[in-house]
């Protein structure tokens, strides 16, 4: 019986890579990457672990997640608490909406 190794979240490198571009990408001041990239990860956790939405069946096609209609409180204290450390909020939103477009494939 073959067995298939499970990934840790810490061990996920193209999730970290991911977080990486996204943190790139969101206009952080200079010496601010890393603080970005701990929210980036710990916001990544929250949205996972938190609510993640419904399913919706659509007749002849596979079943659909679609998004929360609202973020968890574990995701608000989440940005609440880098946004007090210094990140700008305007960066944090960049990173987060990046998050959601990249986890439940959403473009706006």
């Amino acid at each position: 019986m073959a067995h298939r190794s499970r990934r840790l979240p810490g061990n996920d490198h193209s999730a970290d890579e991911a977080l990486r571009r996204f943190v790139a990408a969101s206009g952080l001041m200079p010496g601010q990457e890393e603080a970005g990239m701990a929210f980036s990860r710990e916001l990544d956790a929250s949205i996972r672990h938190g609510r993640l939405g419904t399913r919706s069946e659509i007749p002849g096609r596979i079943s659909v997640m679609s998004p929360p209609p609202d973020f968890s409180r574990r995701t608000k204290l989440v940005t609440m608490k880098w946004f007090r450390r210094g990140l700008s909020g305007r960066a944090l939103w960049r990173i987060g909406q990046a998050v959601m477009e990249w986890r439940f494939g959403l473009r706006r």
